[in-house]
């Protein structure tokens, strides 16, 4: 019987990766395989990680070095294995370090990706597999996200893909949104009126926080961009997946919680950092995955810029978000 690897990465907070993993010990019935992938953490959090790691699967499991000669095969006649990094080279990159032990494994027919900040409420993991045998021409197959406590849906997990105009008037008038609190629900498939309630649908962008697929389909479609560090992996992930003839889908009849997504909207309050992030992820993405002119690739050059100066003009005024 083959299984999924279920690969988690972890960024200085054991505590979530420890809860993570006891949601899907409570339930699962699949055969599952676990790669932690901890992307650098501090010192005390990564041997509280380790701690965490052996508590779950024993003091056999395997704990190894990104680096080491053998790390690839580290999950081969495990089932778990933890791969630590030296540097936390963002989302994209910790990611692939975990795929490269789920593409050496022969027992591992598909992958899951799974943020550290979801918690499983359900036995997920059969029915999706379903899903992905049904429909052959499946990239990602995914749940509905709910909020913390089941309090809410997470819009975000099925998306409409955003042309570069969305991108640019986002950017233009993202600011202005948040002073407000408005949150435009044009992309949300979801936040439709006639959504569907339950059953399969066709998505444009799933949540990168819980998406399974066929190992095979994830080495075709060349895994994760690693020129991101942040954001927007979805966003290349689909246009890698149509270029091959794929479609992503969300299953309405599967959940899960994603604490991460206690708003749908992201405080005006995130760092410089972030923020720069997110908007390098989108110059990248518009650069080399949108087909989009070079009119539209330079006025989103400028949108970019224009919406980081009123962030820098933000923070500097201490403007907060309107309640």
């Amino acid at each position: 019987m083959q299984a999924t690897a279920l690969i988690i990465l972890n960024y200085n907070n054991a505590e979530a990766t420890a809860n993570c993993l006891r949601s899907v010990r409570t339930y699962n019935s699949a055969r599952i395989k676990t790669i932690v992938v901890d992307n650098a953490s501090r010192p005390e959090q990564q041997a509280a990680l380790i701690d965490v790691f052996h508590n779950e699967f024993g003091t056999d499991a395997p704990v190894i070095d990104e680096t080491a000669p053998e790390s690839r095969k580290a999950l081969c006649g495990h089932d778990a294995a933890l791969l630590l990094r030296s540097v936390n080279s963002g989302y994209a990159q910790g990611n692939n370090a975990g795929l490269e032990l789920a593409y050496a494994d022969p027992d591992v027919d598909t992958v899951m990706i799974l943020n550290n900040d979801i918690l499983f409420v359900e036995d997920i993991i059969p029915g999706l597999l379903d899903i992905l045998n049904s429909h052959p021409d499946a990239a990602v197959v995914s749940p509905v996200l709910y909020k913390k406590d089941m309090q809410g849906l997470d819009l975000n997990c099925a998306r409409r893909e955003s042309s570069v105009a969305d991108l640019i008037r986002t950017n233009i008038l993202l600011y202005w949104w948040l002073l407000w609190n408005y949150q435009p629900k044009k992309q949300y498939i979801l936040a439709d009126a006639d959504a569907p309630a339950s059953g399969v649908t066709p998505i444009g962008l799933p949540s990168g926080s819980c998406m399974l697929l066929r190992k095979d389909v994830f080495a075709r479609i060349g895994g994760f961009d690693p020129a991101t560090f942040l954001y927007f992996e979805e966003n290349i992930m689909a246009a890698r997946s149509k270029a091959l003839g794929l479609q992503n889908y969300l299953s309405l009849d599967h959940r899960c919680i994603h604490l991460g997504a206690a708003t749908t909207s992201a405080p005006s309050q995130s760092s410089y950092t972030i923020m720069k992030a997110g908007i390098d992820s989108s110059r990248y993405y518009v650069e080399h995955y949108s087909g989009a002119s070079w009119p539209m690739r330079s006025l989103h050059r400028l949108s970019c810029l224009f919406y980081q100066t009123l962030f820098r003009i933000q923070k500097a005024l201490g403007i907060r978000r309107r309640k």
